[in-house]
């Protein structure tokens, strides 16, 4: 009992890798211009992808790096892909899928964030993750410029502390519905 007492005072002191400090917040705003669940996708050797979203929109992305053409930025924790793997290029998803939230910056370059389908019956549509995300009243501002309106009624999930939970840090998730907008956020550690 002494020593997994010893552990759990080392995994506290040490900040626990998980809930590290954020990053510093920012100045830049980056809004999502497409928003929609991929539906298809299909890969190519250049490692860029094409995805078909529901709103029959398609968007280009090269989720990996390469030598002959760098990564699309991501700006969230999360990434593109398949809970249930086996989705077949060019076939409609058949499980779980994503919610892509893609944008331009001023130069044209595209970035993209990505949120993770829950199951749809729960409360939670869709979860997305980031470091450094602080609470601007109406809204949520990611450290990487991502900027997500807050629904009204949004709420922080297992938070029992008297501290203000902001910025939420890597580990904590954030619920948004099919629009990108936040409804709640998990936190999962309270320091």
């Amino acid at each position: 009992m002494c020593l997994l007492r010893l552990v759990l005072l080392a995994v506290v002191l040490s900040g626990c890798e998980g809930r590290a400090a954020p990053e510093p917040p920012t100045d830049l705003v980056r809004r999502p211009e497409i928003i929609g669940v991929v539906t298809s996708w299909d890969w190519w050797q250049t490692h860029e992808g094409s995805y078909t979203l529901d709103t029959g929109e398609v968007v280009e992305l090269n989720v990996n790096e390469s030598p002959d053409l760098p990564a699309t930025p991501r700006l969230s924790e999360t990434d593109i892909y398949f809970p249930y793997g086996g989705e077949s290029y060019g076939e409609p998803i058949g499980s779980l899928s994503v919610l892509l939230l893609v944008g331009h910056d001023p130069d044209g370059t595209t970035w993209y964030a990505a949120a993770h389908e829950r199951n749809p019956l729960e409360d939670c549509p869709f979860e997305i993750e980031g470091a450094g995300v602080y609470d601007e009243g109406d809204a949520l501002h990611f450290s990487t410029g991502l900027l997500l309106p807050k629904s009204s009624d949004f709420s922080i999930a297992n938070w029992y502390d008297e501290r203000d939970p902001f910025p939420l840090r890597r580990g904590d998730r954030i619920c948004l519905d099919r629009a990108g907008t936040a409804l709640s956020a998990t936190v999962w550690l309270p320091f």
